[in-house]
């Protein structure tokens, strides 16, 4: 087990991106060095509502499954990852997520294109 003192480099290194994602979060403005508080509570609302996204697909819960289905509609009829997250108002990560996770599943082949598993979700007749 590595122990935190064994890479101070990589250390550093992490708690800097953490650093960078919260300032992100609160709205850091780094030219005027001040928070738009705004702009803090929109990128906050964002972060929480794309875990919570996560985590309904994660533990399959409806409202994943229903943007699950959604996006995997939008993939079948050649639709990419930007234009999905534009249509259904959900961010490029959690549509990403959502492509990653079907493809675990067995719903999507890493080329992009529907399995029979996946046509038989999004068109179960």
């Amino acid at each position: 087990m590595e122990t935190s003192n064994q890479n101070p480099m990589k250390e550093k290194e992490v708690l800097e991106k953490i650093q960078a994602i919260a300032l992100g979060l609160l709205g850091f403005n780094k030219g005027t060095k001040q928070f738009d508080w705004g702009q803090s509570l929109y990128n906050i609302h964002r972060y929480l509502e794309d875990r919570l996204k996560t985590e309904n697909v994660e533990r399959g819960n409806e409202g994943g499954k229903e943007n699950r289905k959604a996006v995997l509609d939008l993939i079948n009829q050649g639709m990419n990852q930007k234009a999905i997250s534009e249509t259904l108002g959900l961010s490029k990560g959690y549509v990403s997520k959502i492509r990653k996770r079907a493809i675990e599943e067995g719903y999507l082949n890493p080329d992009g294109s529907l399995t029979g598993e996946g046509l038989n979700l999004i068109q179960p007749d």
